[in-house]
């Protein structure tokens, strides 16, 4: 129980920092480094706290933020792709694809 005490803290750490920065940063090593923790160590805390990855709490908190900016805003995708981080739209396209199963196109449709 002390263990997933002291993770929760430094889980909701990570969280709050994913949520505010994932636009810039994308890597586990980034957040683990913010939060004075080794990559691995966040991994441990991710893992027992919410049962995934570091990497795949990251792209599911991205992807949220990118389906709030298709569904909440009349930016185009490839405006939404260099928004979030993207340096190439087709990288957002394959991304978000990967995730969701769907385009970004097709989602705002569906959304709109």
């Amino acid at each position: 129980i002390f263990e997933k005490s002291k993770y929760l803290s430094q889980f909701i750490q990570f969280q709050n920092l994913v949520e505010k920065e994932c636009f810039e940063n994308k890597k586990v090593s980034y957040y683990a480094k913010a939060i004075n923790v080794t990559p691995r160590t966040l991994n441990n805390i991710t893992q027992s706290i919410v049962h995934k990855s570091a990497k795949a709490f990251i792209s599911e908190i991205l992807i949220v933020q990118i389906k709030r900016l298709l569904m909440n805003t009349q930016l185009t995708i490839n405006e939404i792709a260099y928004k979030v981080g993207f340096e190439d739209p087709t990288n957002l396209f394959k991304y978000f694809k990967k995730y969701t199963g769907s385009s970004p196109h097709s989602f705002r449709t569906k959304h709109s």
